[in-house]
Parts: C-alpha cells; sequence; structure tokens
C-alpha cells in the first residue's frame, strides 16, 4: 500500500468529508492512480475527452459545454497564443470575467505549454499591473 492508497492518509474530518463527494461521472469514487498524478492537465483533460466527449464538462448560468467542444476551442486558443509567442515557456495573463470563456482560455494557456496567470477583473489596476511587472522580472531573471 502506497502513502496514496485508501486508508493510508489520516485526512482532517472537513477533507474526508469532501473526498466522500468526490464522484466520477460512473458513479463511484475512483482513486488516481501514481501515473495519473503525474500527468499534465492538458494530458489528463485529454483523456477524460476521450472517455466522455459528449458529457457536460462546465455549466455557469446558462453556458454549457461538453468535453469535445470545450476542448476544440482550447485547442484553437492554444494555437493562437503559440502563433503570437511561440514556443517559449512564459507567462500569459488572463483578465475575464467567469464564464465559459474563461475556462477556455485557462486550457489553452495550458495546452500551448505557457505559464498561466489569472487576474480577476475585480482586482484595481494597480494590483494587476504589480503582478504582470513581477511575472516580467520572474521570466527575465529565468
Amino acid at each position: 500500500m502506497n502513502k496514496f492508497s485508501k486508508g493510508a492518509l489520516n485526512l482532517p474530518p472537513e477533507q474526508e468529508a469532501i473526498r466522500a463527494k468526490c464522484f466520477h461521472p460512473t458513479g463511484t469514487f475512483v482513486e488516481f492512480k501514481n501515473e495519473e498524478v503525474e500527468q499534465s492537465i492538458p494530458d489528463r483533460f485529454e483523456k477524460i475527452v476521450t472517455q466522455f466527449p459528449d458529457h457536460i464538462a462546465v455549466e455557469i448560468g446558462n453556458q454549457t459545454c461538453t468535453y469535445a467542444e470545450l476542448n476544440g476551442m482550447a485547442n484553437r486558443f492554444a494555437r493562437v497564443i503559440l502563433a503570437e509567442q511561440g514556443n517559449k515557456p512564459e507567462p500569459v495573463g488572463l483578465l475575464f470575467e467567469k464564464g465559459v470563456e474563461q475556462i477556455v482560455a485557462m486550457l489553452g494557456v495550458l495546452k500551448a505549454g505557457k505559464i498561466l496567470v489569472l487576474l480577476d477583473p475585480r482586482f484595481p489596476n494597480e494590483r494587476v499591473a504589480s503582478i504582470l511587472e513581477d511575472f516580467t522580472g520572474w521570466v527575465r531573471d529565468f
């Protein structure tokens, strides 16, 4: 039994309560395999897309999107980023209201191999500028 096997971790009650509510689309709790834990978010997402392409991936207000639709939009967004910025890993700042577009953009940035910098539109302009400046300096030093 590895340290991630069921019963191997003594989780606080609030985390056990969350874990008890985590279900796979099949209706049962599914533990992540070690190799799945090591996957990137885009790789893990692609696997889910192949298994459940027509299932609802995102539902925000009256907006819904299947895994296949979300994947297609995120791939198009990633191609635009790569065409404009190339393959170099660098931060991409996203300033979106919550919605399907925000999820598409976040996934697209990750699929492009970039560093996601999610900015809240409610942040004051000075805060957004400070965050972007921090990342610009970090990339220069990298």
